[in-house]
């Protein structure tokens, strides 16, 4: 027989469900797994350059104005916006592997 009052496993499933939602975990990472391809190609299009290929590149698509194939802007443009996004991607793990690691120092000393 239960004696606990009514509603109890409830208030306690919210508190838990609280609890989770409320952590004192530091996240120092940038991006995660499934927002990185969006959130870097929008970083990456601020920058002045790379709109401008980008404007570019949807001048090429129009065969009236375009003197070149298209691939010869498109090229470039995923050359220079793939190594950006490696060398972001690797900053991002680097610096979260750097501040668990101090984080993990100040902790332990």
């Amino acid at each position: 027989m239960d004696c606990s009052p009514p509603g109890s496993s409830t208030r306690q499933n919210g508190f838990a469900r609280l609890k989770k939602s409320f952590s004192r975990d530091v996240k120092t990472a940038k991006y995660s797994v499934l927002n990185f391809l969006p959130m870097n190609l929008f970083e990456q299009f601020q920058r002045l350059a790379n709109a401008y290929f980008l404007f570019l590149l949807l001048l090429q698509l129009i065969p009236q104005i375009s003197s070149l194939a298209w691939y010869t802007t498109v090229v470039p443009l995923m050359v220079v916006l793939s190594i950006t996004a490696v060398k972001d991607a690797i900053d991002d793990v680097v610096n979260g592997l750097n501040f668990r690691h101090n984080s993990d120092v100040q902790k332990y000393n």
